[in-house]
């Protein structure tokens, strides 16, 4: 599911720009995700590789497809930040969400897995779907693991799968 921008103008509203906070992880916090806003929005894509962009190079791609951004503007355009250790936090020692963060997060990591054709495994398709449905109704959460019969282990498991899968699928654009 390649995103073909050659030649192409596109309008800065029909583009998402996310920002991927990862502190200590990788990419030294500059990691850039740009996403074609649909009825199913799309990373860009390189050779079936999620494009993982620096600002520069970012501000590169979007003057290419013809979206103007100083270099000085850059963190008033960024749409969203996904913050993985915040994330990650979240699940493991909250009950409640009031920023959306994790639901954020989740939902774009879908739209990665899912123009990537990445099939979940069945538990953890079931664990981070169930989640994401709860989420997307009620941002408190710890009475889900109850009703759910979960372990927060389990979600983080299921979790790091999903980030793992990312990031072996990722190329510097």
């Amino acid at each position: 599911m390649e995103t073909d921008l050659t030649n192409k103008t596109v309008k800065r509203e029909e583009v998402w720009i996310i920002k991927i906070n990862l502190y200590a992880f990788i990419f030294n916090n500059d990691a850039y995700l740009l996403f074609l806003a649909g009825d199913i929005d799309k990373p860009l894509l390189l050779d079936k590789k999620l494009c993982v962009y620096t600002k520069e190079s970012m501000i590169d791609k979007l003057s290419n497809i013809g979206i103007l951004i100083l270099n000085s503007n850059v963190l008033e355009e960024v749409d969203f930040t996904i913050n993985i250790s915040q994330v990650l936090k979240l699940i493991t020692l909250n009950s409640i969400d009031n920023n959306a963060v994790i639901i954020n997060a989740l939902n774009t990591a879908f739209d990665v897995l899912n123009a990537l054709e990445i099939d979940f495994p069945k538990d953890y398709k079931s664990i981070l779907f169930s989640f994401a449905d709860h989420l997307t109704f009620n941002r408190r959460y710890g009475a889900f693991f109850v009703r759910n019969n979960l372990s927060r282990r389990q979600l983080i498991e299921a979790t790091s799968w999903l980030l793992e899968t990312i990031f072996r699928n990722v190329v510097f654009c």
